[in-house]
Formats: C-alpha cells, structure tokens, sequence
C-alpha cells in the first residue's frame, strides 16, 4: 500500500505541476485531498501498526513505510514546480476570492514550501536539506526505538487505582504485584 499511495502522490504532484492555467481545482484542491499521500488513509494503514503491532516484522514494515511518507514528504516541500504553480494560484483573483477555510490552506501551502527551503539560497537550502535529514533520521530512530521497547513496571494496586478491576486482575503476578 506504501507504493500505492506514493506512486499515487507523485503523478498528482505531475498533475499539478503541470496545470495551465493554475485554478483552485488544477492546484489547489488535488493538494487537499487523495491521491495527496496526507490525505490518503492509505497512509495511516501503512505506518499505524510501527506503534502497536506485537509482530517485530510488521512493526519493521510499517516503519520503513513512515520513512518512505516521511522522504517523500520531504521531497514534495522541495517541488520547485508545484511551488511555482501554488505561487502562480496564490496571485490570481480567484484566490483572493477563496473563503477563508481554502484561503487559509493556500497559505499553509506556501509556508510549507517555504519551511522545505525554497525561499533560501543555494547554501541555505543545503544547509537545510542537511538538518532535515539528520531530524528525519533521529524521529525514524526514535519510533523504532519506541515499538521495539520490551521494559516492563510493576504497581501496588494501590498505584494504580481508578483502573478496571479486570484490568488489573490479568496483570496480576502471585507477588500481587501489577506488572504493565
């Protein structure tokens, strides 16, 4: 589904890229909804269980999908084409038209680009390629971290009161302690 939903992405940001001239249906709104890989549930599905499955493979599969979302969307703020096109939308009269929900999003669309680095310099955009890698690869570190992590606490159930009953009878050990 990972591949589904980037292979979806990349053509709509072709689609829009290559949109003439810019409407709020040619640029704007395919942004807003699937095929865009934020808005695809497909997305959710693919990453969710990195953070609940019991299965060491499936967590493993679904973090490598989060890199996958996590790269390209990195990749999709750095769009000098769609940018373009999102800038070309932005100074139209049909923009400045837009209520206040759609017009919000235009902004919210050039911030995101902008913050991707394409209001800076060569340099600056290396600089911040170089820092949004290194925080890519610490947030990937930190889920795996996080899903694979075994630690184990014991309570009194005097720790742990307002909790079901039935709740803290299955974690019960013959100590009487509650382990979670």
């Amino acid at each position: 589904s990972t591949t589904q939903v980037l292979k979806a992405a990349e053509e709509n940001l072709a689609k829009v890229a290559a949109a003439d001239p810019p409407t709020f249906q040619s640029v704007i709104y395919p942004l807003m909804c699937a095929p865009n890989y934020k808005t695809n549930v497909l997305n959710c599905q693919s990453t969710f269980l990195q953070h609940c499955s019991t299965d060491a493979k499936v967590r493993e599969a679904a973090e490598e999908a989060g890199k996958q979302f996590a790269a390209f969307k990195a990749a999709s703020r750095r769009n000098q084409a769609v940018f373009d096109k999102v800038k070309q939308f932005a100074a139209t009269a049909e923009c400045k038209a837009l209520g206040t929900h759609e017009a919000h999003f235009v902004e919210a669309l050039l911030a995101d680009f902008r913050r991707g680095g394409l209001a800076l310099d060569a340099a600056q955009r290396e600089e911040l390629q170089r820092l949004l890698d290194a925080d890519a690869a610490a947030c990937a570190k930190y889920g795996s971290n996080l899903g694979s992590d075994a630690t184990k606490l014991t309570f009194t159930e005097a720790e742990l009161e307002g909790l079901p009953a039935a709740f803290l009878a299955e974690r019960k050990g013959a100590d009487g302690k509650i382990t979670l």
